[in-house]
């Protein structure tokens, strides 16, 4: 046979209960690690974070198919397994080698996308969080990567005299290099959103590879299982002959 290094039918059913309860208690730590992430301001626009949210979210019911497989000893449950774990790790295997392939200027085209999906107020409870004032500049351009007023910065406040950029005030059409670069706040958010995004994008792609290759392990057990049962069926049949 194929998979003659197993033991027996036995401990390859145990090894397949024993990766499914992991990949349930990992589901749930990856979802739970992904919904934090995701309720933090701009980061919850990347579409990045919404599929590796829908892998964790397929991983959890997959692994109680696998689970009650195992379990009943079910070609048919089995089958079903091995028809949704195999796609399951061909997304979640593309989409942890994009993470980790990103580099810093693909991360900004990230970022960016997300602060041009965002609200103003997404982006001002972005800056209050990060204590920063616009993504590249402090001036407030009515434009996709544009920013609400930044009055409540403390950059903004312990300014001696109100800047226009501040109160909201900057138009379109009057707006000029000495106005922006006049502003008193000088930290910009796309340093400091990109800085926690990268280890988010490393340490979520990093779990979902790890991931992939225990759903290939899955994937031979389930196989090895259906075979030895096969095994087991066909010995038991022929001493009734």
């Amino acid at each position: 046979m194929l998979y003659s290094f197993w033991c027996n039918l036995s401990s390859t059913r145990m090894a397949l209960l024993s990766i499914n309860v992991a990949f349930l208690l990992a589901g749930i730590a990856l979802r739970v690690a992904i919904q934090l992430t995701i309720n933090s301001p701009v980061v919850s626009k990347i579409n990045l974070l919404d599929s590796l949210d829908a892998c964790s979210n397929s991983l959890i019911p997959i692994s109680i198919v696998g689970f009650a497989g195992a379990w009943m000893k079910n070609h048919t449950v089995l089958f079903m397994y091995l028809l949704c774990t195999f796609p399951l790790c061909l997304i979640q295997f593309s989409v942890s080698c994009s993470c980790l392939a990103a580099d810093s200027n693909q991360i900004k085209t990230i970022i960016e996308a997300g602060w041009n999906r965002a609200g103003d107020a997404k982006r001002a409870e972005a800056q209050t969080k990060y204590k920063c004032c616009g993504l590249y500049h402090s001036g407030y351009v009515s434009d996709p990567l544009g920013h609400p007023p930044c009055s409540e910065q403390d950059c903004c406040t312990q300014a001696k005299v109100q800047h226009l950029c501040c109160i909201n005030k900057l138009n379109k059409s009057t707006i000029s290099s000495e106005e922006i670069q006049s502003c008193p706040c000088t930290d910009f958010c796309m340093e400091k959103i990109s800085d926690k995004f990268t280890v988010i994008v490393c340490s979520l792609g990093t779990s979902g590879l790890l991931l992939s290759f225990a759903e290939v392990a899955a994937i031979v057990l389930s196989i090895a299982m259906r075979d030895l049962m096969n095994l087991n069926f066909d010995r038991a049949r022929a001493l009734y002959r």
